[in-house]
């Protein structure tokens, strides 16, 4: 499963086989086509008319609607502004996790027995504090 933002802004989940949450799809009023990470919204002659980056998970998508952030050293920080850097950083964590997992599983496991979880929390609460 994966998620994009269409363009009215509204924030829908795709799967492989093409099933989506998103009205126009799910009624079969809308020809869609899967290509690499897009999502590709097709007329009846099958031209398409709206092209639509698909999202991995929904962090990475709320990363890319707040980007960019820009701050001015000795400007305050408005709550918005902290919560999409948090959010940048959660997803930047994401990423390196998954990849570090790729080439050392044995480092980066995707999943931790519950009793020592907190590691993952503290290692994220590191990665949010360091932005």
């Amino acid at each position: 499963m994966k998620y994009f933002s269409d363009v009215d802004g509204l924030i829908c989940w795709v799967d492989e086989d093409g099933s989506s949450n998103h009205p126009s799809i799910a009624n079969n009023q809308q020809p869609i086509k899967i290509e690499d990470q897009k999502i590709l919204f097709l007329s009846k002659d099958g031209t398409v008319k709206g092209e639509y980056v698909l999202w991995n998970n929904l962090t990475a998508l709320a990363v890319a609607i707040d980007k960019p952030v820009h701050l001015l050293p000795d400007e305050p920080m408005h709550i918005d502004n902290a919560v999409a850097l948090a959010h940048q950083a959660i997803e930047e964590f994401r990423s390196d996790w998954h990849q570090g997992n790729l080439n050392h599983p044995d480092n980066y496991p995707l999943t931790i027995e519950s009793n020592n979880s907190g590691v993952l929390f503290e290692q994220m609460a590191s990665a949010i504090t360091s932005t």
